[in-house]
């Protein structure tokens, strides 16, 4: 089975609170927990989420796939570049790799949202599998990219990292 996890970040608030960030990848501005949430689908793998622990019911060879995104429109993007287990030597999960996918999705037409047409969209997620059971933290590290209003350009706004707890549980249940 494949268990959606998305990380979201309150933007009004996560800006307001680091106005200058790390422009390091290798020391990001760390996070305060309740600056972001993850939340599950499917919803019934679900023990506990829309917080900093990710309480769920899994199967060995489950396939989790973590995504990152912001609670704002298109001037900001976020992007997901690494996942830490700490301890590193317990292993729930494979360890996380990037993948990059291409998604058709439709588009309504302004002049008649009843009809639509078909768009492509580039995804990237981290997948690994689940190895085990027990909990675990896990840093997700990942950079903030805005859209200038004045020429559409893409640049960096820094470097940060959350750190979240995951939970495992056998398909027992929570």
């Amino acid at each position: 089975m494949i268990i959606d996890i998305k990380t979201v970040l309150d933007t009004a608030l996560f800006r307001q609170r680091h106005a200058n960030p790390s422009q390091n990848p290798h020391a990001p501005t760390e996070i305060e927990p309740e600056e972001a949430f993850v939340v599950v689908i499917p919803r019934r793998n679900v023990c506990r989420h829309a917080s900093d622990k990710l309480e769920l019911v899994a199967g060995k060879g489950d396939v989790l796939r973590w995504h990152v995104s912001l609670a704002a429109g298109d001037r900001f993007h976020v992007i997901l570049y690494k996942i830490i287990a700490d301890p590193a030597d317990v292993q729930l999960t494979t360890v996380p790799e990037i993948v990059v996918t291409s998604h058709v999705f439709p588009v309504p037409d302004t002049a008649d949202p009843t009809r639509y047409a078909e768009s492509q969209r580039v995804d990237t997620c981290f997948r690994c599998k689940v190895n085990g059971y027990g909990r675990q933290y896990r840093t997700l590290l990942f950079y903030i990219v805005e859209r200038s209003d004045v020429d559409g350009n893409l640049d960096t706004v820094g470097y940060f990292s959350w750190k979240s707890m995951l939970v495992i549980r056998e398909p027992q249940g929570c």
